[in-house]
């Protein structure tokens, strides 16, 4: 008791008012927060054993401030808090990884908490940079992600992670074909998102530039780079094309994960057809690297070989060179 009349007697304060605030902050349990510095715009005060306070004040800036595990806090001066020892009660906190954008911004975020506190985090924020956050609230915060040319951003909080991510928009897909060449069934993503069928044709919701991947009856499309804001695009696919016969070297694959050597690649998998082939896209001339994988013992998959590919024509079988196999 006597800790708690000095530390208020340092600044001539026993209750909240006019001259200042007096409180207690204590965490989501209740137990005191120790050594804690509080600041005003007039000066600060440090929590003692027992998490109490004083901070001085002048209005109209009746406000206290604080920085714990990169939050910063603020709590105005209610009317409530009048002739009180005001008790600031943390909330329950989380360890996140922010994840930024694909493009630079300043980020925020903010949580307004009940009796009027208020939590800040920001940064600026440079593409898909990370920051480690240990002390988030774990309710889920207002984003800001502000700049010049900034497009519309929305939050994906995913417990451990707050992602920034530009708002999908719709992106329009079909099918090139001959007549005659019409498929029966075709799988279609644009990076990671799957496309849905809508009319004669798909729609994608995207929210960043990505490969289009197009497999129509087990046969793959050569792979497209569309940017998000394209809005529609257009996909040659033909039931002709080369295949690769991997059985000689590599027995039991079943699938393989082709991979490009452009900038950014691209890499799609491949499934074994009834004849036990494996149909390509019609490749460009180039090289591609090939991850084939089995089925183990207990139904797991595992790798059991890379190869090299090198394209030089676009039909027929090609030839590959068997870079290295596990047992």
């Amino acid at each position: 008791m006597w800790s708690v009349l000095l530390l208020l007697g340092c600044h001539g304060l026993t209750e909240t008012g006019d001259a200042g605030m007096v409180g207690r902050l204590v965490d989501a349990a209740g137990n005191p927060v120790v050594d804690q510095v509080i600041r005003s715009i007039e000066g600060q005060g440090r929590t003692d054993a027992d998490g109490f306070f004083a901070v001085p004040w002048k209005p109209p800036e009746t406000l206290v401030m604080f920085e714990r595990h990169g939050i910063n806090w603020q709590l105005g001066r209610a009317e409530s808090h009048r002739g009180t020892q005001v008790v600031i009660a943390l909330p329950q906190t989380r360890a996140v990884t922010v994840e930024c954008p694909p493009i630079s911004c300043n980020l925020t975020f903010e949580w307004a908490l009940e009796d009027g506190l208020k939590g800040r985090w920001s940064s600026p924020c440079e593409p898909e940079a990370t920051f480690a956050v240990g002390g988030a609230p774990s309710s889920r915060p207002i984003m800001l992600c502000g700049g010049n040319g900034v497009p519309a951003m929305q939050l994906d909080d995913r417990g451990s992670v707050l992602a920034v991510q530009r708002k999908p928009v719709p992106l329009r897909i079909r099918l090139v074909v001959a007549e005659e060449q019409a498929p029966e069934a075709c799988e279609v993503r644009h990076g990671e998102v799957p496309a849905t069928g809508q009319g004669a044709g798909w729609v994608a919701m995207v929210n960043r530039d990505a490969w289009l991947i197009v497999v129509c009856d087990g046969r793959p499309a050569l792979p497209q780079r569309v940017p998000m804001t394209a809005g529609s695009a257009a996909v040659e696919w033909t039931d002709q094309g080369p295949h690769l016969d991997l059985q000689g070297q590599l027995p039991g694959v079943w699938t393989v994960q082709l991979t490009s050597e452009t900038s950014p690649p691209w890499t799609m998998s491949l499934v074994m057809d009834e004849t036990g082939s494996l149909p390509l896209p019609p490749l460009p001339r180039g090289t591609y690297q090939i991850e084939a994988v089995t089925e183990g013992p207990q139904g797991q998959l595992r790798r059991v070989g890379m190869l090299q590919l090198q394209a030089d024509h676009t039909t027929g079988r090609i030839p590959v060179e068997l870079l290295s196999a596990e047992p």
